[in-house]
């Protein structure tokens, strides 16, 4: 029985703290972050996102900027998550919606999302799509950083 306890408590624990192996597949990742603006000023909840041009398959690597406009840039890998970017070449894409209004419905908010009315007009279009950006991050080593100035890209 003692030993039967043991067994069923470490099967508890390996459960709920999860997997943390770096899957096959996974590169290893470099911490960066890109920031956005316009006029100078920080643009919260855009949902930044790396793309490399060759396939790299389910690896997703993006981040949401905060207050101060800052992404921190992160991957993932079905279940696994890693701070920061592989080193490579990327292409950005940027993308943010309209606050949603107080008066408006969920459902009428979907439709609204899915017509494409809620797209930000801070965001232009050509930034949002990964064949029209002409945004490129090329991340090689620990800290690197990219400044994206909206007014400066003349949108």
């Amino acid at each position: 029985m003692k030993h039967l306890s043991f067994f069923v408590l470490l099967l508890f624990f390996t459960a709920s703290t999860g997997c943390s192996t770096k899957p096959s597949g996974m590169p290893d990742c470099v911490p960066c972050r890109i920031l956005v603006q316009k006029g100078g000023q920080p643009l919260e909840g855009v949902r930044v996102t790396l793309r490399r041009d060759v396939e790299s398959g389910s690896i997703n690597v993006t981040g949401l900027t905060d207050t101060a406009g800052y992404a921190k840039i992160g991957t993932q890998l079905s279940d696994y998550k890693a701070t920061g970017a592989p080193v490579g070449q990327y292409k950005v894409t940027l993308y943010r919606l309209v606050p949603k209004p107080a008066d408006m419905s969920d459902i009428d908010w979907q439709k609204y999302v899915g017509a494409g009315k809620a797209d930000d007009p801070d965001i232009p279009p050509r930034l949002r799509m990964q064949q029209t950006t002409p945004l490129t991050f090329n991340v090689q080593k620990s800290g690197d950083e990219m400044k994206i100035e909206l007014n400066a890209l003349g949108d």
